[in-house]
């Protein structure tokens, strides 16, 4: 397995995120289909615009977690700020 790593220009370091890749289905294994079709997908070198668009993609999904972020940390403080959590509290405590 690590030389036909070697030959694929991958470190045996790689060999988890490569599964994984592979299991298209996240079924914890890969059958002949999916051994296939992945490498398949994975042949070649990237082109510039792939990196970039995945770049892009990153970037817009870590504003779209932050974004979220703050909007639950704002509304968790309002309900702190509220009654809600003493009333919940004792309702739990009888």
């Amino acid at each position: 397995v690590l030389a036909y790593f070697a030959i694929m220009g991958l470190d045996h370091n790689d060999a988890w995120d490569l599964f994984r890749l592979l299991d298209a289905d996240r079924s914890a294994f890969i059958d002949l289909e999916e051994f296939v079709l992945g490498f398949m997908r994975l042949r070649g070198t990237a082109k510039s615009i792939d990196i970039a668009k995945l770049s892009h993609e990153n970037k817009q999904m870590r504003a779209n977690l932050e974004y979220f972020t703050g909007r639950l940390e704002k509304f968790v403080a309002h309900l702190e700020a509220s009654s809600f959590f003493s009333e919940q509290g004792e309702e739990l405590a009888t």
